[in-house]
């Protein structure tokens, strides 16, 4: 639940929210469905997997120190502002927390107020409820989005296989996601939004998208996709075509400045189409934008946990370098790690990194994750 947005839970002059609403929206603003998904279910996230508060188990105190305190040793972060201070989370103090156990920072800190109204929000909308409905979608995104679309209006029935499956993690889910209308389901499933490899130029969105240019020359802007042969090919005879997400069609953004940008489950990323001399889209590349703000860089590693989650566990075959003369761990962790997998459609080539070189800067250091998914035939 990575809170990254301090919001006022009421101005001078303006009635302030009513518990449940305030909740409501610090869950949006501060981005807790960047992790728990906009239904609560949780599942892969860019800072781990993510609670299911559907099926939580936790009273409203233990969510509330939950919140004020994250989670020692995983991706939830602490949002109040002194948590390990003194010890009044789980007995602990800062120093106490070495080896990367330490819960992450937020961006902002929530106040009391605002924590436990969140913890309200979780308790009346979350906990004990079924499969997430077609109603509580349009409750979240409001009638007018087609975020909802996958989730079927029959009964205001879940159709919860379509949207919650790993296919769509990366597609509608998070709330950094949810400004693209999903289209019906292809007889393959798609690989990122509405893009899946082996698609034609031609069938390409229209709208959604904006930044055009040439992966590997970003000096050579683009009017669209259809001007993918004015890129260099690469060594593989494929043109690169990068692009960003248009933040006017996304319904949460108006409301969630976290939500706006190009991110995955959260995080920054950076995009490109590779696309053959056929017209044909032959891979996608996904690679973490190292130009952010320190808070999401430092995560960049783990966004290849979320791809691993989201194609699955099994089936990858990894190897792991180590480190050179100059290389350091940051934070006691170091990682140099190449994976593939290959399925009877894609192949699938994972590279995360994290590290430093002697004597840089602590604020300095070498973090990402970079992402391939190409069709299979393609060497």
């Amino acid at each position: 639940m990575l809170l990254s947005a301090l919001v006022s839970t009421g101005t001078l002059g303006q009635p302030s929210r009513p518990d449940s609403d305030e909740g409501a929206h610090i869950f949006k603003s501060a981005n807790c469905v960047g992790c728990h998904k906009w239904s609560g279910n949780g599942g892969g996230g860019y800072g781990g997997a993510a609670a299911n508060l559907r099926q939580t188990a936790l009273t409203r105190d233990q969510i509330i120190e939950t919140i004020r305190c994250g989670r020692p040793g995983a991706g939830m972060p602490y949002f109040e502002r002194d948590a390990y201070a003194s010890g009044e989370c789980y007995g602990l103090k800062k120093a106490d927390l070495t080896g990367g156990q330490m819960p992450p920072e937020p961006d902002h800190y929530l106040r009391p107020k605002e924590i436990a109204a969140v913890a309200g929000y979780v308790l009346t909308q979350f906990k004990g409820k079924g499969e997430p409905t077609f109603a509580e979608c349009q409750a979240f995104f409001g009638t007018q989005s087609r975020v909802c679309d996958s989730y079927g209006k029959q009964n205001g029935a879940s159709q919860h296989a379509a949207a919650e499956s790993g296919h769509s993690h990366m597609k509608v889910e998070a709330a950094g996601d949810a400004n693209v209308s999903a289209p019906a389901q292809p007889a393959e499933p798609n690989d990122l939004r509405e893009f899946r490899v082996g698609m034609s130029v031609a069938a390409l969105p229209s709208t959604g998208y904006l930044d055009f240019a040439c992966a590997d020359a970003p000096d050579r802007k683009l009017s669209g996709w259809s001007e993918y042969g004015k890129c260099p090919a690469g060594h593989d005879g494929l043109h690169g075509v990068s692009f960003r997400y248009d933040d006017s069609t996304n319904q949460l953004a108006r409301i969630n400045e976290d939500a706006r940008g190009t991110k995955i489950a959260g995080q920054p990323v950076l995009l490109a189409l590779l696309i053959g001399d056929d017209a044909r889209v032959d891979g996608l590349r996904i690679e973490t934008d190292p130009s952010v703000r320190l808070y999401a860089y430092k995560k960049a590693f783990l966004f290849g946990q979320q791809v691993k989650a989201r194609y699955g566990q099994e089936g990858w075959s990894c190897t792991e370098a180590k480190p050179s003369a100059d290389e350091q761990p940051v934070g006691g962790v170091f990682v140099k790690e190449h994976c593939e997998k290959t399925t009877a459609t894609r192949r699938f080539v994972l590279d995360r990194q994290l590290f430093r070189h002697a004597g840089q800067d602590l604020k300095n250091f070498t973090d990402g994750t970079q992402l391939t998914i190409l069709a299979r035939a393609t060497p």
